[in-house]
């Protein structure tokens, strides 16, 4: 047991964890700020052009314009239009590249590489993670709904909590299991192969089960905040954050430790 708790706490005790602590963070909150700008930028412009007022009082208005203003008016809507399509397209895309990036440095970081990255391989191994991501909360989505059928409300609760947490956990293991196999290997699809062929080996079970346990424990402590969280809003969206920022952090370093034994 004392073993355990050691291995456990190990990342803690590392600067490197402090240091990849940093660099997420730094990411998530440029990709956060990305998100803020495009969505400000397209109220903004949506304010602009119906002058503020309701959907039904603008509709009025249209209504009542003569033709001459009615065409100046679908000038500037094919401009609102233009700029909608090319936040909805270009922000994705920059945020994803800023993603991609950060994770050769976030990887190069905690293994202490000198910098040497193909970006096109660090692109498609991001998007295949992402692509594996939407497929697992696609998962849950649909298990949840099964669950939802014949479960009654407090049991649901549980095993959605106990679903998620697996899925969850599983994703990331898989995910930092290939990207760890990348670094010394450089090559995409089998770094992918490579984790996918990890997840029946009974040490990571024995790592999702302690992920799961930690998760499972995070989410139990913020129970007495739920008043609080109810009252301040924005601290029941950033503590939430930070405890996940700092447990995906550590099982990163948990998971390449692991590896290396």
């Amino acid at each position: 047991m004392h073993f355990n708790i050691q291995r456990l706490a190990a990342p803690f005790r590392t600067s490197v964890y402090y240091t990849v602590l940093a660099a997420e963070a730094l990411t998530w909150i440029l990709l956060g700020a990305g998100v803020w700008f495009a969505a400000l930028r397209i109220r903004t412009a949506a304010q602009e052009l119906t002058a503020g007022q309701s959907p039904e009082t603008f509709q009025n208005y249209l209504l009542s314009l003569p033709p001459e203003q009615l065409a100046a008016f679908a000038g500037q809507l094919k401009a609102f239009v233009i700029q909608f399509f090319a936040l909805v397209v270009v922000v994705p895309i920059a945020l994803f590249l800023v993603f991609a990036v950060s994770r050769a440095v976030v990887w190069h970081l905690l293994e202490k590489r000198e910098w040497h990255v193909r970006y096109r391989r660090w692109i498609g191994m991001s998007l295949i993670a992402v692509v594996l991501f939407v497929v697992a909360f696609a998962i849950y989505g649909v298990l949840k709904l099964i669950f939802a059928s014949f479960l009654g409300n407090t049991l649901l609760s549980i095993v959605n909590v106990l679903v998620l947490s697996l899925l969850w956990c599983g994703y990331l293991i898989m995910k930092f299991t290939a990207f760890s196999f990348f670094m010394k290997h450089d090559a995409i699809w089998s770094s992918w192969g490579h984790a996918f062929a990890q997840l029946k080996h009974r040490r990571n079970l024995i790592v999702l089960g302690s992920a799961v346990a930690l998760l499972i424990v995070l989410q139990i402590v913020q129970y007495p905040l739920r008043s609080w969280y109810f009252l301040h809003p924005m601290g029941a969206i950033v503590v939430p954050l930070v405890l996940l920022l700092l447990f995906v952090t550590w099982l990163r370093l948990f998971v390449v430790n692991d590896k290396a034994m």
